[in-house]
């Protein structure tokens, strides 16, 4: 049901005093490969069906393309898919802050519901604009667009700024955060609609090459309980068929290139 396709998104600034600004200044042009394990774990309930339980586990090769960049932001085309199928390719619009303003499939891709911190975890509740030092935490309170949605919806939260170390002769940033976002999707199909309503818990934890600015690795783990109402073809309101639908979903992300 969800799916983890991040993003690499951060630039941050050397580090200076022990200190570091996070920000987002990708060259346009540059290309990101990730190696990315979902797991994920679903146990679904719906009035008058025998529950269902679906433990699956994927891996998928993710391809970041920065392509624009200018005083409203940078746009990025994502690529994710299993090998041997074609990818699904969206287009992500970040202001100057990191912050995500959109998120929405490519030409030829169908709509998703998927969650954005499933998504771009490395987007999720980007850092202030300001020089920060080991420790330093920061309120999460972020606007983002769902893909396929004509609504926004909040992203709510804390991060921190774990640690700033060495690995080899590479620079690391670790970050850590903790976010919910509400989500309410309607998927629809030939057997009618479904309605998803509930929270969804984010914890993440995040390292960023201070060479380059990309996301370098990322363990994210996203829960949430919804409440599902099922309608058949032609009901868009009113009452429909009630259940429930429990989700956990962990993603390993690891930058392979670029």
């Amino acid at each position: 049901m969800l799916l983890a396709l991040p993003v690499a998104a951060l630039g941050l600034a050397g580090c200076r005093d022990n200190t570091v600004q996070l920000t987002f200044r990708p060259a346009v042009g540059t290309v990101y490969r990730y190696d990315v394990v979902v797991h994920s774990v679903t146990d679904t309930e719906i009035e008058g069906a025998a529950p269902e339980h679906k433990d699956t586990r994927v891996e998928l090769t993710a391809v970041h393309t920065v392509l624009e960049r200018g005083p409203d932001g940078v746009l990025v085309r994502v690529a994710v898919g299993e090998a041997g199928a074609p990818p699904a390719e969206f287009l992500v619009r970040f202001d100057q802050a990191a912050q995500v303003r959109s998120v929405q499939p490519a030409a030829g891709n169908a709509a998703t519901s998927l969650g954005l911190p499933e998504i771009f975890p490395a987007a999720a509740g980007a850092p202030p604009r300001r020089r920060l030092a080991p420790g330093a935490r920061w309120s999460i309170d972020d606007q983002v667009r769902l893909p396929g949605g004509d609504q926004t919806t909040h992203l709510r939260g804390r991060g921190h700024l774990v640690a700033l170390r060495r690995d080899g002769s590479r620079r690391i940033a670790r970050l850590a955060t903790d976010a919910t976002m509400r989500l309410l999707t309607t998927s629809l199909g030939t057997g009618g609609s479904l309605v998803l309503d509930g929270e969804q818990r984010l914890r993440q934890q995040s390292s960023y090459d201070l060479e380059d600015g990309a996301l370098w690795q990322a363990t994210t783990v996203t829960a949430g309980t919804f409440a599902i109402t099922v309608r058949p073809p032609g009901q868009t309101t009113g009452d429909g068929v009630p259940g429930t639908s429990r989700v956990r979903v962990m993603s390993t992300t690891t930058r392979t290139t670029g």
